[in-house]
Protein backbone atom coordinates (compact mmCIF):
# COMPACT_ATOMS: atom_id res chain seq x y z
CA UNK A 1 0.00 0.00 0.00
CA UNK A 2 1.64 3.34 -1.11
CA UNK A 3 0.22 6.83 1.17
CA UNK A 4 0.26 10.03 0.62
CA UNK A 5 0.06 12.80 3.33
CA UNK A 6 -0.29 16.06 2.72
CA UNK A 7 -2.53 19.31 4.51
CA UNK A 8 -4.39 21.90 3.41
CA UNK A 9 -5.93 24.92 5.09
CA UNK A 10 -10.00 25.64 5.16
CA UNK A 11 -10.91 28.75 6.53
CA UNK A 12 -13.69 29.47 8.78
CA UNK A 13 -15.99 32.61 9.26
CA UNK A 14 -13.94 33.74 12.25
CA UNK A 15 -11.32 36.94 12.44
CA UNK A 16 -9.74 38.73 14.53
CA UNK A 17 -9.32 42.85 14.22
CA UNK A 18 -7.32 44.72 16.76
CA UNK A 19 -5.40 47.96 16.76
CA UNK A 20 -1.37 47.85 16.57
CA UNK A 21 -0.03 50.65 18.51
CA UNK A 22 3.19 49.77 16.75
CA UNK A 23 2.07 50.57 13.49
CA UNK A 24 -0.68 52.33 14.35
CA UNK A 25 -3.05 51.26 12.34
CA UNK A 26 -6.00 48.12 12.44
CA UNK A 27 -5.20 45.15 11.78
CA UNK A 28 -7.63 42.10 10.23
CA UNK A 29 -6.55 38.42 10.81
CA UNK A 30 -8.86 35.59 9.20
CA UNK A 31 -8.95 32.30 11.80
CA UNK A 32 -8.61 29.18 9.97
CA UNK A 33 -8.02 25.62 10.26
CA UNK A 34 -5.76 22.75 9.23
CA UNK A 35 -6.50 19.67 7.37
CA UNK A 36 -4.01 16.32 7.49
CA UNK A 37 -4.83 13.44 5.33
CA UNK A 38 -3.78 9.51 4.55
CA UNK A 39 -4.65 8.54 1.29
CA UNK A 40 -3.73 5.50 -0.66
CA UNK A 41 -2.15 6.69 -3.64
CA UNK A 42 -3.57 3.33 -5.50
CA UNK A 43 -7.27 3.20 -4.85
CA UNK A 44 -7.67 7.02 -3.34
CA UNK A 45 -9.01 5.70 -0.08
CA UNK A 46 -8.67 8.04 3.03
CA UNK A 47 -7.15 5.70 5.61
CA UNK A 48 -7.40 8.90 8.67
CA UNK A 49 -7.16 12.36 9.06
CA UNK A 50 -7.04 14.90 11.65
CA UNK A 51 -8.03 18.60 12.11
CA UNK A 52 -5.70 20.68 13.86
CA UNK A 53 -5.39 24.82 14.54
CA UNK A 54 -3.64 26.74 11.96
CA UNK A 55 -0.56 27.18 13.42
CA UNK A 56 0.09 23.60 14.37
CA UNK A 57 3.15 22.20 12.69
CA UNK A 58 2.93 19.56 9.85
CA UNK A 59 5.68 16.96 11.30
CA UNK A 60 3.57 15.85 14.61
CA UNK A 61 0.61 14.74 12.32
CA UNK A 62 2.48 12.24 10.97
CA UNK A 63 2.65 9.89 13.25
CA UNK A 64 -1.29 9.92 14.07
CA UNK A 65 -1.79 9.62 9.56
CA UNK A 66 -0.08 6.21 9.68
CA UNK A 67 -0.67 4.97 13.74
CA UNK A 68 -3.37 2.82 12.44
CA UNK A 69 -2.21 1.86 9.46
CA UNK A 70 -0.07 -1.78 8.76
CA UNK A 71 3.55 -2.34 6.79
CA UNK A 72 2.99 0.20 4.12
CA UNK A 73 5.11 0.22 0.85
CA UNK A 74 5.84 3.77 0.18
CA UNK A 75 5.15 7.22 1.74
CA UNK A 76 5.10 10.22 -0.07
CA UNK A 77 4.88 13.90 1.66
CA UNK A 78 6.31 17.12 1.25
CA UNK A 79 8.98 19.06 3.53
CA UNK A 80 6.39 20.06 6.37
CA UNK A 81 6.58 16.49 6.72
CA UNK A 82 10.45 15.40 6.56
CA UNK A 83 11.99 15.03 10.23
CA UNK A 84 14.51 12.17 11.58
CA UNK A 85 11.50 10.82 13.71
CA UNK A 86 9.04 10.56 11.45
CA UNK A 87 11.66 8.42 8.98
CA UNK A 88 12.49 6.46 11.70
CA UNK A 89 8.84 6.01 12.19
CA UNK A 90 8.61 4.97 8.42
CA UNK A 91 11.08 2.51 8.67
CA UNK A 92 9.75 0.93 11.71
CA UNK A 93 6.55 -0.02 9.52
CA UNK A 94 8.87 -1.44 7.17
CA UNK A 95 8.42 1.29 4.25
CA UNK A 96 10.13 3.38 2.39
CA UNK A 97 10.00 7.14 2.83
CA UNK A 98 10.01 9.87 0.01
CA UNK A 99 9.84 13.29 1.78
CA UNK A 100 10.79 16.07 0.27
CA UNK A 101 13.88 17.26 2.50
CA UNK A 102 14.34 21.72 3.25
CA UNK A 103 17.69 22.89 1.69
CA UNK A 104 19.14 23.09 5.45
CA UNK A 105 19.02 19.32 5.90
CA UNK A 106 21.99 17.36 7.52
CA UNK A 107 23.20 13.98 6.94
CA UNK A 108 23.29 13.72 10.89
CA UNK A 109 21.44 10.28 12.23
CA UNK A 110 20.78 12.00 15.57
CA UNK A 111 19.92 8.44 16.59
CA UNK A 112 17.94 7.89 13.55
CA UNK A 113 19.55 5.35 10.97
CA UNK A 114 16.46 6.00 8.36
CA UNK A 115 17.34 9.77 8.34
CA UNK A 116 20.95 9.03 6.26
CA UNK A 117 19.02 6.28 4.05
CA UNK A 118 16.74 8.87 3.29
CA UNK A 119 18.41 11.87 2.70
CA UNK A 120 21.46 10.46 0.77
CA UNK A 121 18.59 8.53 -1.70
CA UNK A 122 16.82 12.44 -2.07
CA UNK A 123 20.36 13.36 -2.90
CA UNK A 124 21.46 10.77 -5.34
CA UNK A 125 17.76 10.93 -7.31
CA UNK A 126 17.47 7.75 -6.60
Amino acid sequence: MNIAVDSTGFSTSNSSIWYDIRIKRKNKKKAFVKLHISVDIDTGVIHWFTITPSKRHDSPEFKKLLKHLPELGAIFGDKGYSSRVNCQISADKNDVPYLLFKDNARNNAKGKPSWIISIRAYKNKT
